[in-house]
């Protein structure tokens, strides 16, 4: 990614790091956004003791906005590709943070529909059995 090369020579450009995260965003690759802004806010606040400005949390704010019927107590649902669920997978063991994980594979392509059906489905059947 361009993006990457041109943070290695300038890391604290903010505007590097926005494109970074819309490009993921654009392709659809949320996880890989949400870490991107995780390891930025990082850097920022180890630094500089400074957070992300109001425009780039926004961009995390969007990426929230479009979960559809996000569990409750913090828990979400997340639909991504193999390499945002790995990039997920490895940041919770790094943080050593309980959680559960279901990954579902389908032998076919399914639609953005059936994804966020079947997504919906889960959650309901999990805060059913959470209760």
């Amino acid at each position: 990614m361009i993006c990457k090369s041109a943070l290695k020579l300038e890391p604290y450009l903010e505007e590097l790091h926005q494109m970074a995260i819309r490009c993921c965003i654009s392709l659809e690759r949320f996880p890989e956004a949400i870490l991107h802004f995780d390891s930025y806010a990082k850097l920022l606040a180890e630094e500089f003791d400074l957070e992300p400005s109001g425009t780039t949390k926004a961009l995390l704010e969007g990426i929230r906005a479009r979960q559809l019927d996000a569990p409750p107590h913090g828990s979400a649902g997340l639909i991504c590709s193999r390499e945002g669920f790995q990039a997920v997978v490895h940041r919770l063991i790094e943080k050593r943070q309980p959680v559960t994980l279901l990954a579902i594979t389908f032998a076919q392509p399914a639609t953005r529909e059936q994804l966020y059906g079947l997504l919906a489905l889960l959650t309901k059947s999990l805060r059913k059995t959470m209760l």
